[in-house]
């Protein structure tokens, strides 16, 4: 005999749903884990590259009209010249937020750029190296750890 909630959604014709397939368990045994990024920093095979933060004031209306002004405080003339000198990480990274603020040099201009670019390549959960740069707030003004994980040594493989 099906419950209430299982006759409505079978009677909606979603047969498949998750509320008649997990009928009768206990909602305990039904969760989620977020992966802990202190499970990968006691592991022989993460490497950190490092803590990335920035900050874009509310009062800035063009995020890329900044940055280039930025730029061109730390003596670069352009996107180009930015890209000759400012080594990034060439490698697909998992993102991590940090819980308390990042640091990053005041007094370096060229520090900052490149916490902006890599913000600006990372989404939520990862690093895209060859992915498009997307200035918006929402990427800009956070703190970020970024770990690559070396599978054969986090695996203990040969």
């Amino acid at each position: 005999m099906l419950t209430e909630g299982a006759e409505r959604a079978h009677a909606r014709g979603v047969a498949g749903s998750h509320v008649i397939n997990n009928m009768g368990g206990p909602r305990s045994r039904a969760r989620t884990e977020r992966v802990s990024e202190c499970y990968f920093s006691r592991s022989p095979g993460a490497v950190e590259t490092g803590c990335y933060v920035f900050g874009v004031h509310e009062s800035v209306n063009d995020i890329e009209a900044f940055l280039l002004d930025l730029a061109r405080l730390a003596g670069f003339r352009g996107w180009r010249d930015i890209d000759r000198h400012i080594v990034l990480p060439d490698e697909k990274m998992m993102v991590f937020p940090l819980t308390g603020e990042g640091y990053v040099s005041a007094d370096d201009p060229v520090e900052w750029i490149r916490s902006a670019l890599i913000l600006s390549m990372s989404n939520s959960t990862c690093y895209l190296p060859g992915g498009p740069r997307i200035f918006t707030r929402a990427r800009l003004n956070r703190s970020i750890r970024l770990m690559s994980i070396k599978i054969d040594e986090f695996y203990e493989l040969e």
